[in-house]
């Protein structure tokens, strides 16, 4: 990240109030759709919430009592307090940050988490149907409490996937044959420097490094893939492939 960069979103934290310990009330939500009817719901309901309230819904909607093999996840991005509600593209969003010692956030942009309204549970069991039977139910769950969930909003790089179920096929398309069985695999995370993360059938995950359009096999199953990113979420590394590979201990320039 350069230093331009991380000025930039020291300054927008700052500025925001994001900076200091969360408010009672949170801060005036960015871009709210005139059409209050095209609000979603759960946000809907959040609009003129107080952090500890926002703070609760989101602690619900992360909450699976039948499938813990999500909870790591789930149990990092508690550390991040919700601050705001933005929207982008027609779909909203609760901006959280992590706390620093002192109440200061570092400015890097692994510091802030953007948490998604809620897919239509026809859309989830549309997505998750491209799943083996096994993998479904664990799919479905990650699916409905973290889809759009990340650094970044949709259309950004740097969350997991939510309105679009591409194929790797869809993606790397420049010299197919470096996808071999990853072909039909779906994307499931895009980072901000180009690179994706594919799953396959039984969950399996691997990196599309964009810079060489090569495959990088990453874990046999989808819980594997989930304390990895979890690791991350605790750390300032941004998670791209090349991060990724060395934390494993994998030289990322073979």
């Amino acid at each position: 990240m350069t230093f331009l960069r991380l000025l930039t979103v020291a300054a927008l934290l700052f500025f925001t109030g994001c900076s200091q310990e969360p408010p009672k009330t949170m801060l005036p939500a960015i871009a709210v759709p005139v059409d209050s009817t095209t609000i979603h719901p759960w946000l809907a309901e959040l609009l003129e919430a107080d952090v500890g309230e926002v703070t609760s819904a989101l602690e619900k909607r992360m909450s699976v009592q039948s499938v813990n093999d999500i909870e790591p996840l789930a149990s990092v991005l508690r550390t991040f307090v919700p601050c705001r509600i933005e929207f982008s593209r027609g779909i909203g969003y609760v901006l959280c940050v992590k706390r620093k010692t002192g109440g200061r956030p570092t400015g890097d942009v692994t510091d802030q988490l953007y948490f998604a309204q809620p897919l239509p549970e026809d859309v989830i069991q549309e997505r998750v149907a491209y799943f083996e039977e096994s993998t479904r139910p664990l799919m479905a769950e990650f699916t409905r409490r973290f889809a759009g969930c990340g650094e970044e909003m949709e259309g950004h790089a740097g969350q997991f996937v939510m309105m679009h179920d591409a194929k790797a096929s869809d993606i790397a398309y420049y010299e197919p044959e470096k996808l071999g069985e990853w072909r039909d695999a779906r994307l499931l995370y895009s980072a901000r420097n180009g690179d994706s993360v594919f799953i396959n059938k039984s969950g399996g995950t691997a990196w599309h490094v964009f810079e060489t359009n090569e495959i990088a096999p990453l874990f046999d199953t989808f819980p594997e893939f989930i304390k990895h990113y979890a690791e991350f979420r605790k750390s300032p590394e941004v998670f791209d492939s090349w991060a990724s590979r060395e934390s494993l201990g994998r030289n990322p320039w073979k």
